[in-house]
């Protein structure tokens, strides 16, 4: 293993280590009790990745469950999860996008013919209407509607 990917494993595994500690609730005391019984060590700088690995498993078998962080797009607008209409009209952009397997990118370049802003998140709701129907028809076109 490169010395990249081993550092990138290293601080990773540290990091989710002490998200553990502090999810289980886990004091300073019971926390270097449980590295000392699982490995020896009292530090977790001091562990081998195998180490590493053996600590993560018991944590987990503990309960802790690591966090994912929820998946961004590129070129995603940020303000689309609320329950007003440019939300939904933002969905319905989203919704044409992904069955048209196209980026981001491709609606931003529709909102900047019709509405002359670079990103389709910056669009006004009432022009966010004729984006839409330039995606519907595109679909039309390409027989997925």
């Amino acid at each position: 293993m490169n010395k990249t990917k081993k550092k990138t494993f290293r601080s990773r595994a540290l990091a989710v280590i002490h998200m553990a500690k502090k999810d289980l609730a886990l004091d300073d005391a019971a926390y270097v009790e449980m590295l000392q019984n699982l490995t020896k060590k009292d530090s977790c700088a001091k562990m081998t990745d195998a180490e590493l690995r053996k600590v993560l498993k018991h944590l987990e078998s503990c309960g802790f469950k690591p966090k994912r962080k929820k998946q961004s797009y590129p070129g995603r607008p940020k303000n689309m999860d609320g329950k007003d209409s440019r939300s939904r009209q933002l969905r319905k952009v989203e919704a044409y996008l992904t069955i048209m397997k196209e980026p981001w990118s491709y609606a931003d370049t529709i909102a900047k013919r019709q509405a002359g802003v670079d990103r389709v998140g910056w669009v006004p709701p009432e022009k966010l209407g004729g984006i839409i129907t330039a995606l519907r028809k595109r679909a039309i076109e390409l027989g997925l509607e």
